[in-house]
Formats: structure tokens, sequence, C-alpha cells
């Protein structure tokens, strides 16, 4: 009975001593493929309107700008009005900025022949005194 206690003790440490198992198999190395990631095409446009433009010309500018959207080759598209932040960098005098983000450049190649671009810049092009457009790619 005594041997049977001194087993029952041993073995009881021995057990609570082991190191405990992962259900997890170890890592094992292999070839991962992942696919190919295309920097995003920034297509930023920022419209400086001419002085007498009217809320309704205003309404149907917001609304040929949220059409852009429609095109295929749009992955995103932003429009609003300046923050008028206050700093001495920023340039508030514009009236509406266009950010427009594409897979890459092809896709905003495609976006400037596309008939929805073309028939609003036709549509809206006597509300700006200038346009300035910054291109950009991003990097991941």
């Amino acid at each position: 009975m005594k041997y049977r206690l001194i087993f029952v003790m041993i073995l009881g440490i021995l057990i609570s001593c082991q190191q405990p198992q992962s259900n997890q198999e170890s890592p094992t190395p292999s070839k991962v493929v992942l696919p190919e990631k295309r920097a995003p095409f920034i297509h930023t446009v920022f419209f400086y309107l001419n002085n007498e433009v009217y809320d309704e010309a205003l309404a149907d500018f917001e609304l040929g700008l949220a059409k852009l959207a429609d095109i295929k080759s749009v992955s995103n598209l932003r429009f609003g009005k300046p923050a008028m932040t206050e700093r001495d960098v920023v340039d508030n005098d514009y009236g509406y900025a266009l950010i427009v983000e594409f897979e890459d450049a092809a896709a905003h190649d495609a976006y400037q022949i596309d008939p929805i671009h073309l028939e609003f810049s036709e549509a809206h092009e006597h509300l700006w005194a200038e346009v300035k457009v910054y291109d950009s790619i991003m990097k991941d």
C-alpha cells in the first residue's frame, strides 16, 4: 500500500511537470503566392468657380460630380468644399475638390475618355474659372 501511494505521488508529480501540448501543428515552410498589388492612382481636381454661380447650378454640378462614380474604372470617388482651415499654407479659394481613385493609370486613362466624364466636362465647364489637377501614384 505504501509503495502504491509513493508510486501515485511520483506519477502525479511527473504528469504535472509535463509541458502542455498544443493542438496546433508546427508551421511548415511553404511558398505563399500573393496576388500582385498595384499602387492606386489618385486623380485630384480643384475647381475654382466663377464669381456668380447660383445655388441651382451648384446643385446640378454636385449631381454631375456624383455621377462620375458610375464610370466603371472608378474605384472610389469623393468630392466636397474647402474646410476653410486658417493656415498660411492652405488654399481655401477653390469651390470644390474632387478625389478619384483608380486601380492604375490605365483605369484613369479610361475614365478620361468615358462618355460620362466628357458629358460632365461639357455640361459644367462654364461654371469654373480655373481647374487644377494633381495626379499621384500612391506607395503601398
